[in-house]
């Protein structure tokens, strides 16, 4: 059967492209989120008022003002449906699809893309692979259709293979210049696949940068506007959000352009994953407060993350599910911007949602199953009053 991978993009039969969401799916779809609708000349007008209606968590922050992306190979035109990455708008962008299915896993409505109406299948690897064999073997044709910013994509590459010696087999480029609909003004969404790369990028002394190619560490005031977004999310301080950004090691512009990384596991590993099993039932039960200390880290940077902890204390809520969330083990993150740089025996501030996991693998010994207590952060329950802080040794 074929693998979905974190960030991977689809097409389906209507046109439209869809993000892939983590890298465990189901029988009936792959787990996704509609990013693009494809529109014809006539659709275009009746589509930017419809967008502009859209409910945007985040419309004090950042607008997203309407604009067409095209295809580089169909010239077809697209719009973005999906006006932010917040739980809010990926609920919006779940309800009422043609795909949405109820999912007991979950206990609630998802978006699956069923396999036999995937019409294309865009993985960030392969695209990675052929815009750096272009540079390095292709014909003098074929070099000069690279744009700037395919061009600028594998220099990223080689810089964070010399610097971190990630193999280039196990990186990849998402985003739209995966499905060669960028512009000038896109960000270069690089994937690093494994655990042990991942390790490489977190655990370098001082994480360098390479000014001669081009490759630098995000400057303290370009964290602001990612800091007011993490404040509406979250309800934490400015301050907080600043520092909780400023601990991630893996925040790099190359010639002032964003460089997103984002982790997910080589399919070698998935089949260790203790996320979850077809029979997994996750239950809410309210809103939780405790805080924690880091157990293992070694599936919390994938999306979803997935992180062992332990109780240290357990702050009143307005739920009477205190002696429960002193048995929480599992802290699940769905808000890839909540996870920074944590490492065992660390002190954590959580907020979130507590739920019952049931029939989920054990996160040392995933051929057991058994029920625990987690904590979710990044669910439209708890929207900008949740969130992981890290806190500095006393």
């Amino acid at each position: 059967m074929e693998i979905f991978r974190d960030r991977d993009y689809l097409q389906d039969k209507q046109g439209d492209v869809y993000q892939v969401l983590g890298s465990m799916h189901f029988p009936q779809g792959i787990l996704a989120l509609q990013k693009y609708k494809r529109v014809g000349e006539s659709e275009i007008d009746d589509m930017k008022s419809s967008l502009q209606r859209l409910d945007n968590p985040l419309k004090d922050v950042k607008s997203h003002p309407f604009r067409l992306w095209v295809q580089k190979d169909t010239q077809d035109k697209f719009a973005r449906i999906l006006p932010n990455y917040t739980s809010i708008a990926a609920d919006q962008n779940m309800h009422n699809h043609l795909y949405s299915q109820f999912s007991p896993v979950f206990n609630r409505e998802v978006l699956l893309v069923p396999r036999n109406d995937i019409t294309t299948h865009w993985k960030p690897e392969n695209r990675l692979e052929s815009l750096i064999h272009i540079v390095e073997q292709g014909s003098y044709e074929e070099k000069q259709k690279l744009d700037t910013l395919e061009r600028e994509t594998v220099e990223v590459a080689l810089t964070l293979n010399s610097l971190f010696n990630i193999p280039l087999a196990e990186m990849g480029v998402s985003g739209s210049i995966l499905w060669e609909s960028h512009h000038d003004k896109s960000d270069i969404d690089m994937m690093i696949y494994g655990q042990m790369n991942r390790k490489r990028l977190f655990e370098s002394p001082n994480p360098p940068s390479d000014k001669e190619r081009g490759l630098r560490k995000i400057k303290k005031i370009e964290i602001y506007p990612l800091a007011q977004k993490l404040s509406v999310k979250s309800g934490l301080s400015l301050d907080d959000c600043f520092v909780h950004i400023y601990q991630k090691p893996y925040l790099f512009f190359f010639k002032e352009r964003k460089i997103s990384i984002t982790f997910a596991h080589l399919p070698q590993e998935l089949v260790k994953c203790p996320l979850y099993l077809p029979e997994s039932r996750f239950e809410n039960l309210g809103p939780c407060h405790i805080r924690g200390k880091i157990l293992a880290d070694d599936w919390g940077y994938d999306y979803p993350g997935l992180f062992a902890i332990s109780v240290e204390e357990v702050f009143k809520s307005p739920t009477s599910h205190n002696q429960a969330a002193q048995r929480v083990t599992r802290l699940l993150v769905y808000e890839h911007e909540f996870v920074s740089n944590y490492h065992p025996r660390d002190e954590i501030d959580i907020k979130g949602l507590l739920q019952v996991a049931q029939q989920v693998p054990d996160y040392n010994s995933p051929h057991i199953t058994l029920d625990a207590y987690q904590i979710l952060v990044g669910g439209i329950e708890t929207f900008g009053n949740e969130y992981i802080r890290k806190l500095s040794p006393e």
